[in-house]
Parts: C-alpha cells; sequence; structure tokens
C-alpha cells in the first residue's frame, strides 16, 4: 500500500492542457493585429516567453516584467510598432477562457477524491487565471487548496514556495506527501530539492538529459495507479 496520503499536483500541461489554450490564444492576438500565425512566428514569440518564465524562476526578474516585456521584444522583432502591454493583455484575457483539459485529468482528480487523498494545486501562475480555468473546467471543487505562486510571492522550484505551503498546512506531512508535473525544472527539481518525492507527467516522451532525476515517470495519468492507491 502506498505511503503517499496527499499530493501537490501542477495545473498547466499536468491536468490542464495549457499548450492548446496557448496555442488558440495567440492565434487570436495574432489574428487581431495582422500577424501571419505560422510556425516562425509561433517559435518566435515561445523562444521569447520561455527566456523570460526562466529569468523568473532563477529570481532575475518579477513577473509583472514578463507581461510587459514579452510582446514588446515580439513586436520589436518583427519590426511592427503595437502596444506591447496592450498585446500581453488581450493575451491574457484570451488565456482566462481557456480550459482544455489533459486527458483522464478527470478521472485522476475522482479517483484521488474517492480514495480520500488531500489534493493541492502547486502552481507557478496568475492567481485570476488558475481559479477561472479549474473552476471553467468544472475541476475546482476537487481541491482542498490552491497554492499559486501570486499568492504566495514565490515560485517553484524555489524551496520558499514549498515551505509556505508546509508552514501552512497542518495537514501536510513530506513523507507522505507526492509532487506531480510535468516540468522537470520547477516540479522535479523544485519537490526532489526539497525532500519531496516525486513524478514526472512525460506524454511527449521528452528525454531528460538534466541531473534532475523524478522517483517516477509516466506518460499517462492513469499510470500513477502504480504509485497510487487508485484502484476501482
Amino acid at each position: 500500500m502506498t505511503k503517499y496520503k496527499a499530493v501537490l499536483l501542477d495545473i498547466d500541461d499536468t491536468i490542464l492542457d495549457f499548450q492548446a489554450n496557448e496555442h488558440e490564444s495567440l492565434k487570436a492576438v495574432f489574428s487581431h493585429y495582422h500577424i501571419p500565425f505560422n510556425e516562425e512566428n509561433i517559435q518566435l514569440y515561445q523562444s521569447i516567453n520561455r527566456q523570460l518564465w526562466s529569468q523568473y524562476e532563477n529570481g532575475e526578474i518579477d513577473r509583472e516584467q514578463i507581461f510587459e516585456n514579452r510582446y514588446s521584444r515580439f513586436f520589436n522583432e518583427l519590426g511592427v510598432e503595437y502596444d506591447g502591454k496592450e498585446a500581453d493583455e488581450l493575451y491574457r484575457n484570451y488565456l482566462n477562457e481557456g480550459h482544455q483539459i489533459i486527458p483522464n485529468s478527470q478521472w485522476l482528480l475522482e479517483s484521488l477524491k474517492k480514495h480520500h487523498y488531500l489534493i493541492y494545486a502547486a502552481t507557478n501562475g496568475v492567481k485570476e487565471t488558475q481559479y477561472r480555468r479549474l473552476r471553467d473546467a468544472g475541476y475546482l471543487p476537487y481541491f482542498d487548496g490552491l497554492y499559486i505562486s501570486e499568492e504566495i510571492g514565490f515560485q517553484k522550484p524555489d524551496g520558499r514556495f514549498f515551505d509556505s505551503i508546509f508552514q501552512s498546512n497542518s495537514k501536510l506531512n513530506m513523507d507522505e506527501t507526492v509532487m506531480i508535473g510535468d516540468s522537470l525544472f520547477s516540479d522535479i527539481r523544485g519537490g526532489s530539492s526539497y525532500g519531496l518525492d516525486t513524478i514526472w507527467f512525460n506524454p511527449r516522451h521528452v528525454p531528460n538529459e538534466t541531473d534532475i532525476h523524478p522517483k517516477y515517470e509516466i506518460d499517462d495519468l492513469t499510470e500513477l495507479k502504480q504509485y497510487l492507491d487508485l484502484d476501482e
């Protein structure tokens, strides 16, 4: 029988399909500004966005600098003159409306609840966006609580993100808690460095060429039956 009684569950690309949501939101923004929605432009935006989020996760910039700069840099690279902050606000409005789900995520939440696990979201993101997307997907009632970097003031993999969870919640015991997520850096490194067991959700079979080692790896959420008591 598993030792786990609680799960810290990442949201984006673990139970909600952020990549699909991002794709549709980008498409809408590009259309608004009459920018060709092609692979070259998509990759340019994503490269800029990833760089800024990486700087944020490393503590080099604050979250607002991401929103202030990503579209401004993107437009500058394209040689067009639009208001980057206005574009980012439009983009985030579209993101707020998206709540596409990851296959078997509802099964997972229902099974965890049925078997009396404590379920906590542990996510880097914007409070308004995460609450709205979970609510619109019908997932919010499954959670016993949400820990969101915007509210906490620190983001995964920073140990202070996890400090805030365990220091504020007497129901959680580190030895009985597992971190589940798709990001090797923020979820797996963050959880492992803090002393938690981790499960890497890797549906795209991305090669692990890092020094980060999850305790377990899965490519489908139903595989969690191997590590959690989720049998019918």
